[in-house]
């Protein structure tokens, strides 16, 4: 096991080995409904592809922790990986049509070993005093590389279509193993009671992961999805995620020293303005805006998102790493149910309208936070 110190000399190549997957999977991940709905397969096939990925993530949560003695460089290396093997099997499914709801399965099961073991890490190894600034970087630097990438994974699609576009995907996600080969590995020593699952010091967390799971859901996946089916082509799904993306990096750079000391307002009080906004999306009519409203959206999103985050870390540190293995299982958990019961609403209502509703009103459950 290494020292703090031996961690933030490997910072950078987490930085660029991050960057570098984060830029391909914005080539593609907002264009992945698209692709299955091109395949032909039905709306409802696609609402209960995206519950039962949830569901089976959250159910995997609970035997993530033994991926976390791994060690981080192995949970990094082994995420690009499992990633390839998922984008083959995403692009093979027009010769495997039946294979899809598998699928689900097999990304619900390696995301949940890799986001609980990646939190652990960052959440054990960030210093109380600059959590804030940490959390920034971790959210601003690879959206720098990634704001552009939907916009050009919609220009590959739209002229050379999708298969150029997996396979760029695939040698990007190759090319991020490259930064962890010096890399030193080190493990985290935690154990994990299931009954430490049911803490009370847990609970004031819980509406925060339920509102940040439905504004996932709705916002990153549906909301594009919507735009693609109702309101223009390709091309606009990818412009409406390069202004989601350019929220993401303008947001935490702003906000990272002016809510330090004010976290619990900040979170109560842009969430509210945020899902004011996101309402206005139930009049919108034209790309434009769509692209307006995603901006402004992205940035009060960011403005609670970061805080909510900080608090988190700082929850973890000042308990000294105790419970965190099933803090951290505990909120994966909550935000893949929330997510997944998003998706099995609009499977049997058929209503964007519904679901967009539900994501504005969840904000107020963070005036319980």
């Amino acid at each position: 096991m290494i020292k703090l110190s031996e961690f933030k000399n490997n910072i950078d190549e987490i930085v660029v080995h991050n960057s570098i997957e984060s830029f391909a999977l914005s080539l593609i991940s907002i264009f992945i409904p698209i692709f299955l709905y091109n395949l032909s397969y039905s709306l409802s096939q696609i609402y209960l592809y995206y519950f039962i990925y949830f569901l089976s993530f959250s159910l995997f949560c609970f035997f993530s922790h033994n991926f976390v003695k791994l060690g981080l460089k192995k949970t990094l290396a082994l995420r690009p990986i499992s990633l390839i093997f998922f984008f083959i099997w995403l692009y093979s499914l027009n010769n495997f049509p039946n294979t899809l709801n598998y699928l689900a399965i097999y990304n619900g099961l390696t995301s949940a070993f890799y986001w609980v073991a990646f939190h652990c890490f960052f959440a054990v190894k960030t210093n109380d005093s600059n959590s804030l600034e940490r959390v920034g970087v971790l959210f601003s630097l690879p959206k720098i590389l990634t704001v552009f990438s939907p916009i050009l994974g919609g220009f590959i699609i739209t002229y050379l279509g999708f298969s150029p576009l997996f396979f760029l995907v695939s040698i990007l996600l190759l090319l991020s193993l490259i930064p962890l080969i010096k890399m030193k590995d080190f493990e985290l020593d935690l154990d994990f009671d299931l009954k430490n699952l049911f803490k009370s010091s847990f609970v004031k967390y819980f509406f925060g992961f339920v509102a940040e799971g439905i504004y996932y859901a709705v916002f990153v996946i549906l909301f594009p999805f919507f735009v693609y089916l109702y309101l223009g082509k390709m091309l606009d799904v990818g412009f409406l995620s390069f202004f989601m993306s350019l929220a993401g990096i303008i947001a935490p750079l702003v906000i990272s020293k002016a809510c330090e000391h004010k976290t619990s307002k900040f979170i109560k009080t842009f969430s509210l303005i945020e899902g004011f906004f996101f309402i206005l999306v139930l009049f919108v009519k034209t790309s434009l805006s769509a692209f307006l409203l995603s901006f402004v959206v992205g940035i009060f999103a960011n403005f609670w998102l970061l805080p909510f985050y900080s608090r988190l870390y700082r929850h973890s540190k000042q308990n000294n790493s105790r419970d965190l293995l099933e803090f951290m299982t505990v909120k994966e958990v909550i935000l893949s149910l929330s997510r997944a019961s998003v998706f099995l609403i609009i499977y049997f209502s058929s209503s964007f309208d519904l679901v967009f509703i539900i994501n504005s009103l969840s904000r107020l459950l963070l005036l319980f936070f």
